[in-house]
């Protein structure tokens, strides 16, 4: 197998070799060793103590909240009950 230079999805810097899978970070892609070590990791990590306080389906959303709009895990929740409330009415 050769190796093939590719893009990271997170800091888009070019890498050589397998990559790793950057997911929450991103839904595709991989991304490099560094942006693996120094956010994806960190945020799974994340994930999981929201998903232990929330309930797994929230704490994916509370994780994806943050890193994708800014929105802190008790909004990110709120939002969610208010929006459960509001079709179960």
């Amino acid at each position: 197998m050769t190796n093939v230079n590719k893009k990271c999805v997170i800091c888009s810097q070019v890498f050589n070799g397998i990559g790793a899978n950057a997911f929450p970070i991103s839904h595709f892609g991989e991304c490099c060793n560094s942006c693996d070590t120094e956010k994806v990791i960190p945020a799974r990590i994340l994930q999981q103590e929201y998903s232990n306080k929330y309930g797994a389906d929230l704490g994916e959303k509370c994780i994806l909240g943050l890193i994708h709009l800014g929105m802190g895990p008790e909004k990110t929740v709120e939002i969610y009950k208010n929006a459960q409330i509001k079709s179960a009415a």
